[in-house]
């Protein structure tokens, strides 16, 4: 394995990731052989190496402050209208207004991979398959025009990485003037997008509204395409590197919604996500000051042996009800809005590659490349070879 190179993110100071050459690459790699040694010597609960900030590595102790609304979301400042905004747009993202796109989602991915090569030949995941299937969902649900997507897609610098809604970027820049000419457009005809349906709530006139608009849209289009890509990369690492799985799944359809949950627990994009102590707790026994940052360590969270047995084992046939408190979307009132959208993609491109006419064979001789980012962790590049 590979790790493209980046900057050391401060979370590995946190974590006591040791210092050295190559210690970088090798936790984002495989950091879950950290978070063991971590929850052995210092348990589910522990301060960070670094000095200051509170791990908190037990499924329990993590699930129960995703629900404590005395934890607030860092960015709770920048929210575009908070809960107001989230009851906005969420009739959007329930499971059946998901599901009445499922289709379309199906036929992107089998367009894809329609024109993948097979055989020896190794096609490569990331930029053939993760990142143009999430980028063609978003616009498909923004309503942007096709032969608009491409502005989407020529700025990285908003669509991946950190929100910093603070930040001037010609990108941003670039996009704000899209939303811009999407909200007049669909203000004039209307149809079935989240944009359209934004509109509605405000009362058909969005222009009052229009900066926090476009500023929910920018919060909502940097939070899914990143970890969402991610999520369908790392899925199909997981399918490429377990044949039975595979076998399995094709023959028992009615298990793919199970083992999406299963793969986003085993190895979810978001590693960790922050809290801000609104005012004085304990956490697990430590306390934890008002104005203090807590650490979640998801990913870790997700690996507890007394949650789940044998966590470190990747099994497709656990059940929905084994996985129902599995924390990849995290939980609580910042529970991700685009949860259901994110497992549509994930069980789209498991059923293709486990039971359609172009199917996954394994991964391919050259090892998948990690991104250097963390704490929201993915591939650059996933060779793998179709039959």
């Amino acid at each position: 394995m590979g790790v493209t190179a980046g900057p050391r993110p401060e979370e590995m100071d946190d974590l006591g990731v040791p210092e050295h050459p190559g210690s970088h690459e090798e936790f984002v790699a495989d950091p879950y052989a950290h978070y063991r040694l971590l929850r052995t010597a210092g348990g589910s609960v522990q301060r960070a190496h670094s000095g200051g900030r509170l791990l908190v590595l037990g499924h329990r102790e993590c699930a129960a402050a995703l629900r404590d609304r005395r934890l607030r979301h860092p960015l709770e400042r920048v929210n575009v209208g908070g809960d107001q905004f989230r009851r906005m747009v969420h009739p959007m993202f329930t499971p059946a207004a998901v599901a009445a796109r499922r289709r379309r989602i199906d036929d992107e991915v089998a367009r894809l991979l329609a024109g993948a090569p097979r055989g020896p030949a190794a096609f490569e995941v990331v930029e053939g398959l993760a990142r143009p299937l999430t980028l063609a969902v978003i616009g498909d649900l923004l309503g942007l025009p096709e032969a608009d997507r491409h502005r989407l897609a020529a700025a990285p610098s908003v669509l991946s990485g950190a929100i910093d809604p603070d930040r001037i970027d010609p990108a941003a820049l670039e996009l704000a003037g899209l939303f811009g000419e999407l909200f007049e457009a669909r203000r004039a005809e209307p149809a079935d997008d989240l944009v359209s349906h934004m509109i509605r709530y405000v009362g058909g006139d969005h222009r009052p509204w229009a900066e926090s608009l476009a500023r929910g849209c920018h919060v909502l289009l940097r939070a899914g395409y990143d970890a969402t890509a991610h999520a369908v990369g790392n899925l199909v690492l997981a399918l490429g590197r377990h044949p039975g799985g595979r076998k399995f799944l094709g023959g028992h359809p009615d298990r793919i919604p199970a083992a999406v949950q299963e793969v986003l627990r085993y190895d979810p994009p978001v590693q960790i996500v922050g809290r801000v102590a609104a005012e004085a707790l304990d956490i697990g026994g430590a306390r934890v000051a008002a104005g203090e940052t807590v650490l979640l360590v998801l990913a870790a969270a997700n690996r507890d042996p007394e949650w789940l047995p044998a966590p470190d084992v990747l099994d497709v046939g656990r059940s929905e009800a084994e996985l129902a408190g599995q924390l990849a979307f995290g939980g609580g009132g910042h529970f991700c809005l685009g949860a259901a959208l994110a497992r549509a993609q994930a069980a789209a491109v498991m059923s293709a590659l486990c039971r359609g006419p172009v199917q996954l064979a394994g991964t391919s001789a050259s090892a998948p490349v990690y991104r250097p980012g963390f704490p929201i962790r993915g591939l650059a590049e996933l060779h793998v070879v179709l039959r």
